[in-house]
């Protein structure tokens, strides 16, 4: 090679490395046009051309230094990465392959491997190509990253956590290593530490917008709604078109009952990604809130329309139509338990489903099966031992008598706006009660909210300090919430089913508090439970063995008991069955303990058009109707007796 033909290259180089790629371009063409055969150069340009994203230009160029010289690794790995770009990922793999068979010790060559294999879910190779890197590169942190996403994606999450450390270990400044690590915690709930890393990933790099986003998945989880909109609205500030943080946004704003405004970033979402099924399946349950039926059933067959293996809106769509013999939809979910590419969590969604569509046909013990099968998928997943809530509820009673020491000093302090709780087992009739009493022009209903216990569960559970300033805080945490949801001059309803657990701690601090406790047939409560795919599964983990959900159903009784003992008149006993039966003379009774005047639009609780997002959604728009809490008897061939020592309670 002429030294002309070198100060050439010497001079491409140099403009390469400085980004004037222009200039470089030019050298490379000279320096080649004096030595057509110099496959270094052809390499190099090549370099060059993937960079300008000329991949076509790109791959001439390999090729020809491939010609000219078959055992260029730098030609076959570098060919392999434009593959890999254009999506040619059997084309990629060969040419990885052939880099190795060259060079057995490229590490580059086996993480590349690596990627091909993980892209097309051979993950057990993709983990013994990352490691092979990792061997002959010890440091090499983009291969722990790798192999950190790829222990993550198989759930084993300890090897995860592992190489994400590794990775911040040899490069501290990685904003990626963290952020993958906030992820990880963010799957093992561990939001704390998921917390810590975000925050450490956007330090390090201010304008990550997906870290902003997951930031505010994590607030939404811990129920810090405002600080997640804070973070989604970064991440959308940052990436105009991110649709998923439109999305996460419109999740938090309907957690917030703000519908119109959770509509209008859901529909922002879809503008951005037309086929994002998810946004369809939560229109749907939006929908479904505000009684709007039809819409939310073609809303739910839209996402499943788009992803047909969509366990989810399959589930929610069921809970909304009754089925028909040859009914398009169940036989598509009947398919569907044949996918080997499901999970536990859409197999249990897919199980339940079936459960509910087996039921609507009349074929009890194949509903039966299905409802068994989906509650063990969801108990394996749980980790739950009933231990904990026996436990819990023996320190729910020695806290309440550290607790009920202040009651005289919260007697004079008043309560605006004045809450009612709507309160007993999940499945008891709680939504019904709040629809009757939200249909009262006094009463504002707040749903399902969640600040007893985000707020007082530590308090209960002798984990804080129980204080007068400590109840107090509380106290005005609590009221400043329930503010935000009417005027100081309304009542309130909460209808936490599970704030049965804190009536000690809601007496004591709120004492002209109105408690509404409903009752049902045991048997009716507990076969609802188990039948019931529950949201939230973080509270209600009890439900998906039947003879732990009896134990706890026993502890409820316990607990209540001891309620009752303590404050006895405070408590208002709602029965489900005899409000089915009387429905005018229940009503009218409690409509006098909240010491409200008498409206008859509490005797037409369907009409009220208030977003209702609980599991009875549909329900509640219905006319009262009798016999609801027999359904339970059509399983009870199927039962072997579980239920039978709560049945007479």
């Amino acid at each position: 090679m002429s030294s002309s033909v070198n100060e050439l290259l010497n001079l491409a180089v140099n403009a390469q490395q400085n980004n004037n790629f222009i200039d470089a371009e030019k050298f490379y063409i000279k320096a080649l046009d004096a030595d057509p055969n110099n496959y270094a150069a052809l390499i190099n340009f090549g370099v060059l051309l993937k960079t300008l994203n000329r991949l076509d230009a790109a791959k001439e160029s390999f090729v020809k230094a491939i010609k000219i010289n078959p055992k260029i690794e730098l030609g076959y790995l570098n060919l392999g990465n434009i593959f890999f770009k254009l999506n040619k990922l059997d084309e990629a793999e060969t040419n990885y392959k052939k880099t190795i068979e060259i060079k057995p010790n490229y590490a580059e060559a086996h993480f590349n491997l690596g990627i091909i294999y993980d892209n097309t879910d051979r993950l057990d190779q993709a983990e013994l190509s990352y490691n092979e890197a990792i061997k002959l590169k010890p440091n090499y942190s983009q291969a722990y990253n790798n192999l950190g996403n790829l222990y993550r994606k198989l759930k084993r999450t300890n090897e995860a956590e592992i190489n994400y450390k590794k990775l911040i270990e040899i490069n501290s400044s990685s904003a990626d290593g963290y952020y993958n690590l906030g992820n990880l915690y963010n799957d093992m709930d561990k939001f704390d530490d998921a917390l810590v890393n975000y925050t450490k990933a956007l330090e390090l790099n201010p304008n990550f917008d997906s870290a902003y986003n997951y930031l505010g998945s994590v607030y939404h989880k811990q129920y810090k709604f405002d600080d997640a909109i804070i973070n989604y609205k970064k991440a959308i500030e940052l990436k105009p078109d991110y649709s998923e943080a439109y999305f996460n946004l419109g999740i938090t704003l309907y957690a917030q009952n703000k519908t119109e405004q959770a509509l209008e970033n859901y529909k922002k979402a879809l503008k951005l990604k037309s086929d994002y099924f998810e946004v369809y399946n939560n229109l749907g349950s939006v929908s479904q809130s505000l009684g709007k039926i039809d819409q939310a059933e073609k809303n739910y067959k839209k996402a499943i329309e788009l992803k047909p293996n969509f366990a989810e809106a399959h589930y929610n769509l069921s809970n909304i139509k009754t089925y028909k013999n040859e009914d398009e939809q169940f036989n598509q979910m009947k398919n569907l338990t044949f996918d080997k590419d499901l999970n536990n969590e859409q197999l249990y969604h897919l199980n339940f489903a079936l459960g509910k569509a087996f039921e609507d046909l009349g074929d009890y013990k194949k509903s039966f099966d299905n409802y068994i099968k989906g509650n063990k998928l969801c108990r394996k997943m749980m980790k739950y031992n009933i231990e904990e809530d026996i436990n819990l509820f023996t320190q729910l009673k020695e806290s309440y008598l550290k607790i009920k020491k202040f009651s005289s000093r919260f007697s004079d302090l008043s309560d605006n706006p004045n809450p009612i709780f709507i309160l007993g087992m999940p499945r008891s009739g709680t939504s019904l009660a709040e629809q009757i009493i939200s249909s009262h022009s006094n009463v504002v209903g707040g749903g399902e909210l969640n600040f007893i216990e985000k707020f007082g569960d530590k308090l209960t559970r002798g984990i804080n300090e129980v204080s007068y300033d400590s109840l107090l805080d509380f106290k005005n945490r609590y009221i400043n919430k329930i503010k935000d949801i009417a005027k100081e001059d309304f009542m309130v309803s909460d209808k936490m089913p599970l704030n049965f657990r804190y009536i000690g701690l809601i007496c004591t601090v709120f004492p002209s508090a109105k408690i509404i406790h409903l009752k049902r047939n045991p048997a009716a409560i507990c076969w609802g439970n188990y039948r019931q795919n529950f949201t939230n599964k973080r509270l209600i983990r009890y439900c998906y063995d039947l003879e732990d959900l009896v134990t706890y159903y026993n502890l409820y009784e316990n607990l209540m008991d001891f309620w009752i003992k303590e404050f006895g008149n405070k408590i208002y006993n709602l029965d489900y069955e005899k409000l089915t039966i009387d429905q005018e003379g229940e009503t009218k009774k409690l409509i006098n303990h909240l010491e409200l005047k008498w409206e008859d639009t509490c005797l037409a609780p369907e009409k009220n058009k208030r977003i209702v997002k609980t599991a009875s959604s549909k329900q509640v728009r219905q006319k009262v109707y009798k016999g609801s809490s027999q359904k339970w008897k059509k399983f009870e061939p199927f039962l072997d007796g579980k239920l039978d020592n709560i049945i007479n309670k």
